[in-house]
């Protein structure tokens, strides 16, 4: 489903990564890594899709279009409209990731090049010498921790590279740029069009790309998606190095996660390296399954047991699924009434929580749901060998649609006035179940005359939620309203 982004510019301006990409391979490699991926058009005349997801808790905007800067769907001029528009943010910093052609004499393939300084030489002069180029400097502000950044991988070379719209397949060619330019790690076809527009707008940038080729008499595609995967899988460890940098601050917006992940949550084993399973569902998943789980209400003193309890049990059914079932991708739904986890693959392979063996950490968490939630029937649970099935039957899921649509109003300059019928608040008169913030209410005469409006409303036979700061106020509801206790829901902040 696409997504406006206008007007979420306040949360992601300054507040997002950028990811660069300019072809079917490079787009596929990051796509994949993005956690509740939505699409977004960039523009309307040529419907240019681009996409907006989470990595490492961090807003991530990708574009993707063509190499060069010619085409009109070149990554370069996309970055250069996508920038230039006022009603779109400004990243916090760019990252130009993929595959890219390797200096022999100071790399090989496979290796993974990352760049913060660039010479563009798309400025040349052809004569009888053969190609005079003039070298453009384009140095990014971010500076490179090289221990730290090589620590990650043992084929991670950090150096400067060449930039041109030209693709070399030359070893003479190559060999020309090599030998006016023996220091550089490697070349690519993006950075000199883009670097500048990041460099205007003072925005710090890396390249991440990995040798497919020696830009020579040899050249094929045969490893470019590889090498573009092998790149894209250290953006994450990237993320975070950019993260520490006391000088780039980046946050994630609760309300925007929501609207990113929408009733649905994917986790896939691409997004997760090796023995990293267990720190990326508890750092990664964890906050974003606590966040969705908080729509659903109980009494204060449940609520936050069943988040804690709801989000540990999920997680140790994901940790299962991906270690020992071999799923691939499993997909958690959080529906008004019911949460499911299902795994989407052809294996089908869970087992029945209440099989689970003791000692380990799902049998635990299932054995805390199941004491607190299930043997007191406000939990039932089904499972077969593709989903399980949590029905929340005495849970009190809070309705987004309620507030948007069935929220009580207090009309201004009602309340204490001189007139005796005057009409205290307003609502959307089709509705049947209706929503109260008492939150904000100061003062014991505005309370008081909003409950005796709650009160009409319940003797209308409507629900009424109602959310309060505290117990006292809660308490107080409950009392004035005992006689029609059981249509009125009290939810306290």
């Amino acid at each position: 489903m696409d997504i406006f982004l206008p007007p979420f510019c306040d949360i992601l301006n300054n507040n997002h990564i950028l990811l660069a990409s300019s072809n079917s391979k490079e787009k596929k490699a990051i796509n994949d890594k993005l956690i509740n991926k939505r699409e977004f058009i960039l523009n309307d005349t040529q419907n240019q899709k681009c996409y907006i997801g989470m990595l490492e808790n961090t807003f991530i905007i990708h574009l993707t279009g063509s190499s060069g800067i010619s085409a009109t769907d070149s990554i370069s001029r996309l970055i250069i409209e996508y920038i230039s528009n006022d009603k779109l943010p400004i990243p916090a910093f760019a990252i130009i990731a993929g595959f890219c052609w390797g200096n022999p004499n100071n790399t090989k393939k496979g290796d993974i090049l990352i760049c913060n300084e660039i010479y563009s030489l798309n400025y040349r002069k052809v004569n009888a010498q053969g190609n005079n180029y003039k070298k453009l400097v384009f140095k990014s502000k971010f500076q490179i921790e090289e221990d730290i950044v090589c620590s990650l991988n043992n084929q991670i070379k950090t150096g400067k590279m060449v930039s041109t719209e030209k693709l070399f397949s030359s070893t003479g060619k190559r060999d020309e740029i090599i030998k006016k330019y023996p220091d550089i790690v490697g070349g690519e076809m993006e950075g000199f069009g883009c670097i500048p527009n990041f460099q205007k707008n003072s925005i710090p940038w890396l390249i991440l790309k990995a040798v497919s080729d020696f830009g020579d008499n040899d050249y094929n595609m045969n490893i470019q998606a590889e090498m573009a995967q092998n790149a894209v899988n250290q953006i994450t460890s990237i993320i975070q190095i950019i993260k520490d940098d006391n000088q780039i601050k980046l946050n994630l917006d609760n309300d925007f996660v929501n609207i990113l992940t929408g009733d649905v949550l994917e986790v896939t084993i691409d997004n997760i390296l090796g023995d990293d399973l267990n720190d990326y569902l508890n750092d990664i998943i964890g906050p974003i399954i606590e966040q969705k789980l908080e729509i659903y209400y109980v009494e204060k003193d449940e609520n936050n047991t069943f988040i804690r309890l709801f989000c540990d049990l999920i997680l140790e059914v994901l940790q299962n699924a991906f270690k020992h079932a071999g799923a691939e991708k499993v997909r958690v739904n959080f529906f008004q009434t019911k949460i499911t986890i299902i795994e989407t693959g052809e294996r089908h392979t869970f087992r029945n929580l209440e099989e689970l063996e003791s000692g380990k950490g799902g049998f635990n968490a299932w054995r805390n749901i199941q004491e607190k939630f299930i043997d007191t029937n406000k939990v039932s649970y089904s499972s077969n060998k593709k989903k399980h099935e949590f029905k929340l039957d005495s849970l009190i899921t809070y309705l987004k649609d309620l507030i948007e649509n069935c929220k009580v109003s207090i009309i201004k300059s009602s309340i204490g006035s001189s007139l005796p019928a005057k009409k205290v608040i307003k609502y959307n008169n089709t509705c049947k179940e209706v929503y109260v913030d008492d939150t904000n209410v100061r003062m014991s005469s505005r309370r008081l005359a909003l409950a005796r409006e709650v009160k009409d409303l319940l003797d209308k036979g409507l629900k009424v939620y109602l959310l309060v700061n505290d117990d006292q106020n809660a308490l107080m509801y409950r009392n004035v309203f005992s006689e029609n206790i059981k249509n009125l829901k009290v939810v306290i902040k």
